[in-house]
């Protein structure tokens, strides 16, 4: 399905209600559900309420550099960028450090949320510790 062309912060919560509801009715059948993506937590999805649980995977700024461009290779790729965000790689890039503190703090003050930093983890330990943080 994908991002839509005309997407807006209204489309992106409503996206990311409809998915914590996806999870929520799978606990109703003994399901776990995680659902990955880049959601603020002081936007106050789904009424802010305590059975959700945001984990910031965090790294330095350099580190977060680096996995964008990494993401971002192919002229497809930065096209598809384009098109969902409206910017450039390295606009994308700028705006997520930019607003990588804020979020940081956003996280910091929110008892819903951890922060799990990824600097110098591999992806198997950055696994058990978000497992850490969901059981």
């Amino acid at each position: 399905m994908g991002v839509p062309s005309n997407a807006d912060r209204k489309w992106r919560i409503k996206e990311t209600e409809y998915w914590i509801d996806l999870g929520r009715e799978n606990i109703k059948n003994n399901i776990s559900t995680i659902i990955c993506g880049f959601s603020n937590p002081g936007e106050g999805i789904h009424n802010n309420k305590d059975y959700i649980k945001f984990i910031l995977l965090d790294a330095g700024n350099e580190i977060i550099k680096q996995r964008i461009i990494g993401r971002y290779q192919t002229e497809e790729s930065k096209q598809e960028l384009k098109r969902v965000s409206g910017d450039s790689v390295k606009k994308f890039i700028e705006d997520n450090i930019s607003f990588l503190e804020t979020l940081r703090n956003i996280c910091k003050n929110d008892k819903r949320c951890d922060i799990i930093d990824t600097i110098n983890k591999p992806p198997q330990e950055v696994a058990e510790l978000i497992m850490k943080v969901i059981e």
